[in-house]
């Protein structure tokens, strides 16, 4: 009977077409995945050394630490869809426009724009399903979500390293696919709010953010989890930069591989999150993240002495299972 509930729960939320819209436009930007694989034959075609290319990684992320508390509040108060339209849009057109160049201080300037475009889309995408769905259904509309994360993890790195070893700005070509997303996303997606018109309902809603903020980061424990977050963060990005450039220059694998090393990041989002609530619901909170982080800064430690890709791509595999349980807190 519970199968059956569950199968029936899944399946309307699968035949809501303003969730099967969220969920494709949070595949869409998982595109962001784009340049980490592409690092290696970026610096090869252009001159650049390994240390000076990891930079377009940093320039996409940066917008993310200003935009996305702005982007949260353009869409709490004009709306879902007037963010996340013109979100897609500039992250397409700027993705793509990065096939055309030929200059690296170019591309790191696109790559900024870039990340101004990317930074709203999961948190609006987060929000539109927690509009859409309430209770169990939208645990569901959530556990589906990641599920869209880990298959567009798994998909675009490998896909980007094949990419990339026919031509090193070929895969910047895949950010084509968001601008007719974007255009889908304006005729058909639903706004979910009223927009707040009236520059008084507007002024109460930023003092209530600002004393929402103060009341909240008044909290340890938040203090902590934004800490955590960061930390999460920084390791993440800085092992996307790496692994690809470590895996070409020092185990000479090709693009390919290297592209699908970074697909191995997928495994824990499709196979270990699932299992994240309940082995924090047998253990503890605190446990299961403890564990995870010394999984994690052991494997760290290794990765350097790596001397193949299976040893390379098993040291990364855990460190990217290990990451859900820092989530539960």
């Amino acid at each position: 009977m519970v199968r059956t509930t569950e199968r029936e729960l899944y399946g309307s939320i699968l035949r809501d077409r303003q969730t099967v819209l969220i969920l494709g436009v949070t595949l869409t930007g998982m595109l962001g995945s784009v340049l980490s694989p592409a690092l290696p034959g970026i610096a090869d075609a252009l001159n650049v050394s390994d240390g000076r290319v990891g930079l377009l990684v940093s320039f996409f992320k940066v917008p993310s630490i200003l935009v996305i508390p702005v982007a949260a509040w353009f869409a709490d108060v004009y709306g879902r869809r007037t963010v996340l339209v013109p979100s897609l849009f500039v992250f397409g057109c700027s993705g793509a426009v990065m096939f055309l160049l030929d200059s690296f201080p170019a591309l790191l300037a696109f790559a900024f724009v870039m990340g101004i475009g990317a930074a709203a889309i999961f948190p609006v995408t987060v929000t539109l399903l927690g509009d859409n769905h309430d209770g169990a259904a939208n645990s569901a509309a959530q556990g589906l979500r990641v599920g869209i994360v880990g298959l567009g993890t798994m998909i675009v790195p490998a896909a980007t390293g094949y990419l990339a070893s026919v031509r090193w700005n070929v895969p910047f070509l895949l950010y084509l696919v968001a601008i007719p997303v974007a255009a889908f996303t304006y005729l058909v997606l639903d706004e979910t709010i009223e927009r707040a018109e009236r520059s008084g309902s507007v002024t109460r809603l930023i003092e209530r953010y600002g004393l929402a903020m103060r009341t909240e980061l008044k909290d340890t424990n938040v203090r902590i989890l934004i800490l955590g977050g960061f930390t999460r963060g920084f390791v993440r990005y800085a092992l996307l930069t790496f692994i690809p450039l470590f895996a070409v220059r020092i185990l000479d694998a090709s693009l390919v591989e290297a592209g699908s090393l970074l697909s191995l990041r997928g495994i824990g989002y499709v196979f270990v999150s699932p299992l994240a609530g309940l082995v924090v619901a047998r253990t503890s909170r605190k446990l299961a993240l403890g564990s995870s982080l010394l999984i994690s800064a052991v494997t760290l430690t290794l990765i350097p002495f790596s001397d193949g890709l299976v040893v390379l791509g098993g040291s990364y595999s855990r460190i990217r299972s290990a990451t859900p349980y820092s989530t539960q807190l």
